[in-house]
């Protein structure tokens, strides 16, 4: 995908916010969790085992042609493998919508910046925890940001 962002100063023009935000929008960031947590659904109830007759292209791909046991696994193996991706896809849920809700409500442009959602939330801190005090701090502050939030929230469904 190429946007079509020229860069033209240090700061980001409210046409260029606009361009990245309807991006990241149109790119349906829930859908990324929505279709990993299916995936994990029929992976813990699937018996499938890849091998050289069900899957020849993919051994050959990877030059496994004749390999049996290549992809092999134990059905305990397979579950316990399930049960930490599905932990480690509720920890990238959880701080995507955090790193959100931060870029609704504690993130500032820098200055000449215009707003934009997917600045503020590449902009985040890298530390959690400073991404939650901010957002804390933001929502202590005005009792109102809350429901302000869910109802902007709202209008990308």
């Amino acid at each position: 995908m190429h946007l079509p962002i020229q860069a033209q100063a240090t700061t980001l023009t409210p046409e260029q916010a606009k361009i990245l935000d309807d991006e990241f929008f149109v790119s349906d960031p829930l859908s990324h969790f929505s279709s990993r947590a299916s995936m994990l659904l029929e992976t813990a109830r699937s018996s499938y085992e890849a091998n050289p007759e069900n899957e020849p292209e993919f051994f050959k791909a990877l030059g496994l042609d004749g390999a049996d046991s290549a992809l092999g696994f134990d059905t305990q193996h397979r579950s316990v493998q399930v049960a930490i991706d599905a932990l480690s896809l509720r920890h990238q849920a959880a701080e995507a919508l955090t790193r959100f809700i931060y870029a609704r409500v504690a993130a500032t442009p820098r200055p000449g910046d215009a707003k934009s959602t997917w600045l503020a939330i590449a902009d985040s801190p890298t530390s959690m925890i400073k991404v939650i005090e901010a957002n804390k701090a933001a929502l202590d502050a005005d009792p109102h940001r809350f429901l302000q939030l869910a109802r902007s929230a709202s209008r990308y469904r």
